[in-house]
């Protein structure tokens, strides 16, 4: 049953797409274990279920890089470049921002099982001081019918 607001509106509580969605929410800092000057690091930060359809996919610099001379983060399930998800892109600016992306993953990546999702920084010379970026991502599983 439908609850519906004195304006005709579909209440929040009970609107069918405001249930069921999940995220997963990864931080990596300047100091995480592993990064480095001139490192690749790959950083799990959550899993996706099974039959997982990914809604969005936000990466936000809290505090941009300091020290490497560059410092782009990709995130993926697929080894090595761990990019399936969110290409590589600067996190070495833009204060506060936030990089919406469209969902690269495709849709039958976790139709046969679960995947751990990963965030890869890479690090040029310079030993990083100061940075912060927090990656989000909006799945849900969909339910049967």
């Amino acid at each position: 049953m439908t609850t519906l607001r004195p304006n005709g509106r579909i209440s929040p509580r009970t609107f069918p797409d405001s249930a069921g969605d999940d995220f997963i929410r990864g931080e990596i800092n300047f100091n995480s274990p592993g990064v480095a000057a001139g490192a690749t690091t790959n950083i799990r930060i959550g899993r996706l279920p099974l039959n997982a359809d990914i809604l969005a996919v936000k990466v936000r610099t809290v505090t941009p890089f300091v020290g490497p001379a560059t410092a782009t983060l990709s995130v993926g399930i697929t080894g090595t470049a761990y990019a399936d998800i969110f290409a590589a892109a600067s996190v070495a600016a833009a204060l506060g921002s936030v990089t919406p992306a469209a969902a690269g993953l495709t849709m039958t990546a976790t139709d046969s099982a679960e995947q751990d999702v990963y965030a890869q920084l890479i690090l040029g010379a310079g030993a990083p001081t100061a940075g912060k970026v927090r990656v989000f991502i909006d799945y849900c599983v969909p339910g049967a019918q």
